[in-house]
């Protein structure tokens, strides 16, 4: 039996979602990082979230010599293999937008200068709020991370009625709304514009061992790719500069491009998509 690509990562997403909140032993932590969003206070969480760990360095200064910077350098090394993968088929922020996505209502893409506000989330609101003011002010990135609030937040307040949100707590349940609202009218709209593991890993697609392929040959330029492009990235245009796909730094490896490619035109060197 074969089965398509789609199926194949909605099965990975949804174990993925699973495996991730499996830990009913209920430590707070385990000192393990993966780049994909996921809330470490979640009670059924067994890794810490990459975001966390990096302002909690920045926060009291570590030094770069220091072996709790291995943490970040194994998230970034799993991008230094696999690229944005982890994004496309692993993150639970990532899964749940696509779900979203399906629902029948308005859709528009999002304005491309605006992708570079996750760089901004990442720079401003995790790494210069924690160095100068610490993670318990309302301008740190966890404060009012949209994940965190579904994973931890809502939890405790429907299993501790004593729980208090805060003076900051309306203002999380404010982005959480929008956040939603916008994941169902565009695409992976959260990755694109806030997502700030998102922003840390961009980098790593150039240097990835993974890559996908156009070949120039094969490619019709009907153009099928580029509207089935979850992250908006320009995929007919590497069949005329010979660029490798996920170099660009929005790819999220998800090969939804070449699932939909007719003539087989896209390939990787994973091998992952059969036809």
């Amino acid at each position: 039996m074969s089965f398509g690509l789609k199926f194949k990562q909605r099965f990975i997403q949804t174990l993925s979602l699973i495996v991730l909140n499996s830990n009913l032993r209920g430590a707070e932590t385990y000192g393990f990082c993966l780049p994909v969003m996921h809330c470490n206070t979640c009670p059924l969480s067994w890794t810490l979230c990459p975001i966390y760990k990096l302002s909690e360095l920045v926060q009291f200064h570590e030094s770069l010599i220091s072996t709790e910077w291995l943490i970040i350098a194994g998230v970034l090394g799993f991008g230094v293999v696999a690229g944005r993968f982890f994004c496309g088929w692993v993150c639970p922020a990532g899964f749940v937008q696509d779900m979203l996505y399906k629902i029948p209502l308005i859709k528009f893409r999002i304005p491309a200068f605006m992708q570079w506000l996750k760089y901004g989330f990442l720079g401003i609101t995790v790494i210069i709020v924690a160095y100068f003011w610490g993670k318990e002010v309302p301008a740190f990135f966890c404060t009012f991370c949209p994940t965190a609030t579904i994973e931890s937040i809502i939890p405790a307040m429907i299993f501790s009625p004593e729980y208090s949100l805060g003076a900051a707590g309306h203002w999380r349940f404010l982005v959480l709304a929008l956040v939603l609202i916008l994941a169902v009218a565009s695409n992976r709209s959260f990755c694109k514009i806030m997502c700030p593991i998102g922003a840390l890993m961009t980098i790593t697609n150039k240097f990835s061992l993974f890559s996908m392929k156009l070949s120039a040959d094969k490619c019709i330029h009907c153009h099928k790719c580029d509207k089935s492009c979850p992250m908006d990235v320009a995929v007919e245009k590497c069949s005329t500069n010979a660029r490798k796909i996920n170099r660009d730094l929005e790819c999220i490896e998800c090969l939804t491009c070449e699932g939909v490619c007719p003539t087989t035109a896209i390939t990787n060197n994973s091998h992952i998509v059969h036809k």
